[in-house]
């Protein structure tokens, strides 16, 4: 396993309490098939978060109503 490389840590940035490899992530970004996972990984997630968020309120008001 690879430890989690502190040098590569700002002084003014918080290091990370844990760090999580999961296998199968291992496996997915290994695979020469599994090239949507390398893409899914750089997706600039952030960019996103207003969106999910008010997809998720409405998909939470929508299954209270049922």
């Amino acid at each position: 396993k690879i430890m989690l490389n502190l040098n590569a840590v700002a002084a003014h940035q918080q290091i990370p309490l844990i760090h999580v490899v999961h296998e199968d992530d291992e496996l997915l970004a290994n695979s020469p098939e599994a090239e949507w996972y390398k893409i899914l990984q750089s997706l600039p997630w952030e960019q996103y978060r207003s969106i999910a968020a008010d997809y998720y309120n409405a998909l939470y008001h929508f299954n209270k109503s049922k």
